[in-house]
């Protein structure tokens, strides 16, 4: 414990980034309580427990967010911050990612020639890809949808291969393996879609493919929900819709079709959004403001209204 406690003590400060980490801040801020001043702590997620024993036991801590969504919730975060609680919060975005030095993947075959819809996500009930196919239902039959990510859940894969073999949507609905690098699959799409749902373990807390469609100056349409709600700016940077409403979303993906020089600016607009607020540099230079405690905290956040 005095070696615990000397080193914590000579820390400048302590990043506590898991759960795990900062289970052990703060059991070691009930011994030694100066701990809790120097120590910020990074949700990034829904996954955390015993958030109750950390947030009381870290009173005097920061904590950080890749975005508001993870305030909003009533039942998790939001009830030991401000303004509801007395904890202090900031949010630290997630960094757009790195560009990759390999080749991009190659484009696949099938999709030589179509016009689609992309959905780049895990396939798990939370991410909603059945809207992205009910809207489809709705679109010109010329216009296809592309879905591409890991397996989470083979129950709703089931789901959603039956849905996709249904009149009217045979062989428009394709479903890929994830891509580790899906540059090809963005540069290519008409829009993304992404229709995560606040239920099921969602919302998104951040919403990295919106940041990833922007770098490919890809148009993008989004549940008004969780992180990306955060992002986008509805009519600038892309196009929010009411959560789980496909026929809303639909008409999004209509008007991006019907007015290429309004998408354009749009997708155009999210760029610019990538490189002055989402760049390597900035989000580190924003990190190290609030560890070293150089930047003011944010403001309380509106009333927190938003159901997990």
């Amino acid at each position: 414990i005095w070696l615990l406690r000397k080193w914590r003590l000579k820390a400048d400060f302590i990043l506590a980034n898991t759960n795990e980490s900062a289970r052990i801040a703060a059991i070691v801020s009930r011994l030694f309580p100066a701990v809790g001043k120097k120590t910020k702590v990074y949700v990034r997620d829904f996954q955390w427990r015993d958030l109750d024993f950390i947030a009381k036991s870290l009173k005097a801590a920061l904590f950080l967010v890749p975005s508001s969504a993870l305030i909003e919730c009533k039942d998790y975060l939001g009830d030991y911050v401000l303004p509801k609680g007395s904890v202090r919060w900031a949010v630290v975005p997630n960094a757009a990612p790195m560009s990759r030095a390999d080749a991009p993947a190659a484009f696949p075959q099938q999709l030589i020639g179509v016009r689609y819809i992309l959905s780049l996500a895990t396939i798990a009930r939370w991410k909603g890809q059945e809207y992205a196919i009910e809207a489809l239902r709705r679109l010109p039959s010329n216009i296809h949808l592309v879905i591409s990510g890991d397996v989470a859940d083979r129950f709703y894969l089931d789901q959603l291969t039956s849905m996709a073999s249904t009149p009217g949507l045979r062989s428009r609905v394709h479903f890929l393996e994830f891509q580790d690098d899906p540059s090809s699959l963005l540069q290519n799409a008409v829009c993304v879609a992404v229709t995560s749902v606040a239920r099921h373990g969602g919302p998104e807390t951040f919403g990295r493919v919106v940041i990833e469609a922007w770098m490919h100056a890809t148009p993008v349409v989004a549940f008004d929900v969780g992180g990306p709600k955060h992002l986008i700016t509805t009519g600038s940077t892309g196009i929010l819709t009411p959560e789980s409403d496909s026929t809303a979303l639909a008409a999004a993906v209509q008007w991006i079709i019907d007015n290429p020089d309004g998408a354009k600016a749009i997708a155009q607009r999210g760029s610019r959004e990538v490189l002055e607020r989402y760049g390597q540099k900035s989000i580190y230079d924003h990190l190290v403001a609030l560890i070293s405690d150089k930047k003011p905290e944010p403001q309380s956040l509106a009333p927190i209204t938003s159901p997990r």
